[in-house]
């Protein structure tokens, strides 16, 4: 072979071998690049997303703070007006009112526990309201002979136990006589029965003591049967108990019926014992009634 071939076949395995140089060369450039744009690219997206996370924090901490400036503000404002010595005092006012409220309500109850213990003391006793009222009674009784006396005892106030009443109480020696019978105007048994009762006069037959006695309508008056007798009274009575109520006046009597100091029940006639003076021993026995006054008058009788 010529010198000259050879010289060129060198070359050509010395460029073949520089290419191959040059390619892993050119791998390793381009992988060394791809790689560091890669980086690069990472590094720029990091940076991009730590600047807008930066911002949302920078905004969220501006938000904040104008958030603590306006509070700040209106907290200064408050504090300016005094509100809050307001409400301090309006706090203070109010326990104090409490305050004040329990201890007058203490005080009230103070004074309710001495008003209840003065009145304790100072309660009337029956003797007392017996002089008080006792004689109140006095105008309003019955005959153990009257066929009105279970009504009484009963307390059955009927228009002809009233009349009875009011005929107890006129004097009947004044009384005009006429055929060996009483005239009584109806004028002035009116007069007696409005002074005993608080209701209107209702003119009607009754009876006394088995004598009767009409009402006349016609004449205005009253005429019985035959001339009026006080019966001896054997009923005898004593005040229990006394109850005032304002205007009402309550006053129970324990009564009997008393012969020959023989001490009877009034509606039964059954024998109790010796009459003694005394009949209160023998209340549970005996005839019980209660007088129930309205400004002074009779309203009312209760069992």
């Amino acid at each position: 072979m010529s010198k000259v071939k050879q010289i060129e076949m060198k070359e050509i395995k010395e460029d073949k071998i520089n290419l191959d140089d040059i390619k892993d060369e050119l791998k390793n450039y381009i992988d060394k690049e791809i790689k560091s744009e890669y980086q690069n690219e990472i590094t720029k997206i990091n940076n991009k997303l730590v600047r807008e996370k930066n911002k949302k924090i920078i905004f969220r901490n501006i938000i904040i703070l104008i958030l603590i400036i306006i509070i700040g503000f209106l907290i200064y404002l408050l504090y300016d007006n005094n509100y809050f010595s307001k409400i301090l005092v309006k706090d203070n006012d109010i326990k104090e009112e409490v305050k004040t409220n329990t201890n007058n309500k203490e005080k009230e109850e103070i004074k309710e526990e001495d008003k209840e213990k003065k009145e304790e003391v100072k309660k009337t006793t029956l003797s007392e309201l017996k002089e008080k009222y006792g004689k109140l009674i006095d105008n309003y009784y019955i005959s153990d002979l009257s066929n009105y006396k279970e009504d009484y005892y009963n307390g059955n106030l009927t228009n002809e136990l009233k009349s009875y009443m009011t005929l107890n109480k006129i004097n009947f020696n004044d009384l005009e006589i006429d055929d060996n019978s009483n005239i009584i105007s109806e004028e002035e048994f009116s007069e007696v029965y409005e002074s005993l009762f608080n209701d209107q006069f209702v003119g009607t037959n009754f009876d006394y003591n088995n004598n009767k006695v009409r009402y006349l309508s016609k004449v205005s008056s009253f005429i019985t049967e035959k001339v009026l007798i006080k019966d001896k009274n054997n009923i005898v009575r004593e005040i229990i108990n006394i109850e005032e109520n304002g205007s009402i006046i309550k006053i129970t009597c324990v009564e009997g019926k008393v012969i020959n100091n023989i001490l009877y029940n009034i509606n039964s006639d059954e024998e109790i014992g010796s009459y003694n003076g005394d009949i209160t021993n023998y209340k549970d026995k005996l005839n019980n009634v209660t007088y129930i006054f309205e400004n002074s008058k009779l309203i009312n009788l209760s069992k």
